[in-house]
């Protein structure tokens, strides 16, 4: 897993082979530890190139043992695939949040994508105050069929948030106005005593 520290995080998903494949769906996943507050009444949007995205909650139900996609998501697997167990995901989010059990899980559908020459597609994630650490990202494909057809380990392709949301500082001019106001008002004051 790869950590991120930042709560607007831009990740990547690489194919390396020969050819150029094309998905008829790609999918990202966003896991959220289940004890955060608002776990599972988050709402945020995927940028992926020209398309946007809303991410949805998959189910109202923690995923909190099993297999990612053969026990939670019930998505068939090419050729066995890697299992994704939620031990995998866990192990980087216990480190920041040390009693998660589970995850609640968000998926973006990205739609059909060739990928191209550089083989690697870039995501952007934006429209939230920032995700809670230890929240993990985690794409896939699947294909007309939804089978599973390209995935990776989870510890070489899912990144994970490790540090708390920024707090949003005012600008200059929002302080500058506000210090203003707070003179009037001390004028504003003294004036009234003179009298």
């Amino acid at each position: 897993m790869i950590p991120t520290g930042s709560s607007n995080p831009t990740l990547g998903i690489t194919h390396t082979g020969g050819s150029t494949p094309s998905f008829p769906n790609l999918v990202m996943g966003i896991f959220v530890p289940s004890q955060t507050p608002s776990a599972a009444g988050l709402n945020f949007t995927v940028n992926f190139g020209s398309t946007s995205v809303n991410a949805a909650l998959f189910s109202s139900t923690v995923w909190n043992s099993g297999k990612l996609f053969q026990n939670y998501l019930n998505i068939p697997l090419a050729g066995g695939g890697p299992p994704a167990p939620l031990s995998a995901f866990l192990t980087g989010t216990t480190i920041l949040q040390p009693n998660t059990m589970g995850y609640n899980v968000y998926l973006a559908n990205l739609g059909n994508v060739t990928f191209p020459t550089s083989s690697q597609f870039t995501f952007g994630l934006n429209n939230f105050n920032g995700f809670p650490m230890g929240t993990v990202f985690y794409p896939w494909a699947t294909n007309a069929g939804r089978t599973l057809v390209l995935e990776s380990t989870p510890q070489s392709s899912a990144a994970v948030v490790d540090t708390p949301p920024t707090t949003p500082v005012p600008e200059p001019g929002t302080l500058a106005l506000f210090g203003t106001g707070l003179l009037g008002l001390a004028g504003l004051v003294r004036r009234r005593v003179r009298k």
